[in-house]
C-alpha cells in the first residue's frame, strides 16, 4: 500500500496491475456491474453520450479502499455490454487539486467536450477548500489540460463545495454545486456564466425550498438537473448527509419543480427517494443522450466501511445503467433495454431455480399474492432473503457468508403498499430490484459465497442465466497539465 496518495506517476502503473491481478481471484467481484481496475470506486462522474460513445467516468482511489486523493477513471461503451477501460484521466496534479480530483459533470460547448470537477486542497487537518476546475481530454494523446475557474467563497460556505453540474436555462448557462453553509446547513449553490466560453462565473444565490429545509441536511452532494423531454417538467436530484448516523443518514432524492425567471426553484410536489435501498448514492444522468434518459449511481454508501470486511480490501461498483421515464412527476426506472443482451439462457421456473455462475435475472409480470419470498443461497444455505408481507418489503442479511452489523444492516424494511410485478438482476455481490414497472427501485449489497440457487413461492415467472460484461482494459495514466 502506497504511503502517500498524491500525484500519481507512470511508475505506479505496475502497482495498479499487481492489485488488479490480486482481485481476479475474488469470487465476490461483480461481473455485470462496473468496478475499478484497482482500488476504491465511488461516484459516477462526467456521464455523457458523445460521437457514438457513452463516457462513464468514476471516482477512483487506486491505492486505497478509502476516499483518499481520488482521480477519475474512464470506461467507454457503445452498447452497455462491451466496455473499454481507458485508464486514469484526471488526476491530482497541480496546486488547485493536489488533494483530490473530486466529482463533476460533462458539458458540450461549441461541439467540444469539457469536464467540470472539484479540486480539493487541504488547508489544515479539518479545514479544506475547493476550486472549480475545467478540463479537456485528448484520448489519442492521453493528455488532460486543466483550467482553474474560481475558488469557493469561504465567507459563505464551509470547506464543502463540490460536484459542479452545468445546465442551460432562460437563455443562460448555470452551475450547481453541492455545498454546506458556514452554519453547517446543507444547500445547493447556483452560479451563472458571464461569457460564452463559460470561463467567468458569478454567484447567483443558494437554492432553498421548503422540502429541502425539512430534511435539515448537514451537506448536499452531487446535485443535478434534468428535464422531462415529453413536457416542461423539470427535476433536481441530489444526495444528502443528514444528522442521522449510519447508513440511513445518506440518501438520494429527486424533486419535481421549475426554475422561474429569476432562477429560484419552485417545488411542485413532495421529495421522493431516488432508490429505496441503503446501497445507492450520487447518481448522474447521461448528458446529450439520444432518445433515452439513462442514469447510473454508485452502489455503495459513504457512511459504510464495508471494504474492511472484504477480501482484498476493495470491492465497489456502479449500478446498472437504468432507463428513466416520468409518469405524473414520478420517476420510473428499469434496466436499460440494451442489457437484455446479457441473457444467455432461459432457465426453468419452479420453487427452486439453479444457476451455475452467480448471475441471474428474475422477472415476474403479475403477482397475485399479498405476501411472498425469494431466497438466494449457496450449498451451505448461507443466504440473502427478500420477503414481502403486510405492505413491507424486508431485506434480510442475517444468514450471509460475510456479516457486518453496521455496514450491512441485517434487516431493512421498506413500505410499499402493493407489489404487482418485479424484476431482479443478481450479480456476485449485489442485486437491483425494480418493482411495479420501476416505480420503486431497491439496491442491495450482499455477500453469499458461491450462491447458485433461488427459492421462491412466486409462480408464473421468467428466469434467465446472465453473462458478464466484456472488458478491454488499458492500464494507463493521462498526462495532466495546467493552463496558465
Amino acid at each position: 500500500m502506497k504511503e502517500q496518495h498524491d500525484w500519481i506517476t507512470r511508475g505506479d502503473l505496475s502497482l495498479f496491475y499487481k492489485l488488479h491481478q490480486e482481485d481476479k481471484g475474488n469470487w465476490y467481484t461483480n461481473k455485470f456491474h462496473l468496478t475499478s481496475y484497482a482500488g476504491a470506486l465511488y461516484d459516477p462522474n462526467g456521464l455523457i453520450y458523445y460521437k457514438g460513445w457513452y463516457y462513464i467516468f468514476f471516482q477512483n482511489c487506486p491505492f486505497s479502499d478509502e476516499r483518499l486523493i481520488p482521480s477519475w477513471g474512464l470506461y467507454m461503451t457503445t452498447d452497455f455490454i462491451h466496455y473499454d477501460y481507458q485508464g486514469l484521466t484526471i488526476t491530482p496534479s497541480c496546486q488547485y487539486d493536489k488533494d483530490g480530483a473530486y466529482s463533476g459533470h460533462a458539458f458540450i460547448e461549441a461541439g467540444q467536450l469539457y469536464f467540470y470537477y472539484s479540486g480539493l486542497v487541504q488547508l489544515q487537518e479539518e479545514l479544506e477548500t475547493t476550486f472549480v476546475m475545467k478540463a479537456q481530454l485528448n484520448l489519442k494523446k492521453q493528455t488532460t489540460r486543466k483550467t482553474m475557474l474560481f475558488g469557493q467563497d469561504l465567507s459563505v460556505y464551509s470547506g464543502y463545495f463540490h460536484d459542479p453540474m452545468i445546465f442551460e436555462k432562460n437563455g443562460g448557462h448555470y452551475m450547481l454545486n453541492g455545498a454546506q453553509s458556514k452554519h453547517k446547513k446543507g444547500l445547493i449553490s447556483l452560479y451563472g456564466a458571464e461569457d460564452r466560453k463559460l470561463m467567468v462565473w458569478h454567484s447567483v444565490h443558494p437554492l432553498e425550498w421548503p422540502n429541502l429545509s425539512h430534511l435539515e441536511p448537514l451537506r448536499v452532494e452531487a446535485p443535478g438537473y434534468i428535464k422531462d423531454n415529453g413536457n416542461d417538467n423539470e427535476y433536481l436530484y441530489f444526495s444528502t448527509v443528514a444528522k442521522t448516523k449510519g447508513l440511513e443518514g445518506r440518501k438520494t432524492w429527486y424533486q419535481k419543480g421549475k426554475f422561474n425567471k429569476i432562477m429560484e426553484f419552485e417545488s411542485h410536489g413532495p421529495l421522493k427517494l431516488f432508490d429505496k435501498g441503503l446501497d445507492f448514492y450520487a447518481p448522474q444522468f447521461f448528458q446529450n443522450c439520444p432518445n433515452q434518459n439513462i442514469t447510473l449511481g454508485w452502489l455503495g454508501n459513504p457512511a459504510s466501511k464495508i471494504s474492511k470486511t472484504l477480501p482484498n480490501n476493495w470491492l465497489s461498483q456502479l449500478s446498472l445503467p437504468r432507463e428513466v421515464t416520468w409518469v405524473n412527476g414520478v420517476m420510473y426506472q428499469q434496466p436499460a433495454n440494451q442489457l437484455k443482451k446479457l441473457r444467455v439462457k432461459t432457465l426453468s421456473w419452479g420453487k427452486k431455480i439453479t444457476y451455475p455462475n452467480g448471475l441471474i435475472e428474475i422477472k415476474v409480470d403479475q403477482i397475485e399474492k399479498d405476501d411472498f419470498f425469494l431466497k438466494i443461497h449457496n450449498s451451505k444455505h448461507e443466504a440473502l432473503q427478500v420477503t414481502y408481507q403486510k405492505g413491507l418489503l424486508e431485506i434480510n442479511r442475517t444468514d450471509m457468508t460475510l456479516k457486518d452489523a453496521f455496514n450491512l444492516p441485517p434487516l431493512q424494511k421498506i413500505a410499499i403498499d402493493k407489489i404487482n410485478n418485479l424484476r431482479l438482476l443478481v450479480d456476485r455481490s449485489c442485486l437491483e430490484i425494480f418493482i411495479n414497472d420501476g416505480e420503486h427501485s431497491v439496491s442491495v449489497l450482499f455477500y453469499v459465497l458461491n450462491h447458485t440457487t433461488i427459492e421462491t413461492d412466486l409462480t408464473g415467472g421468467e428466469a434467465y442465466q446472465l453473462k458478464g460484461f466484456s472488458l478491454q482494459e488499458e492500464n494507463t495514466l493521462f498526462l495532466n497539465s495546467l493552463n496558465h
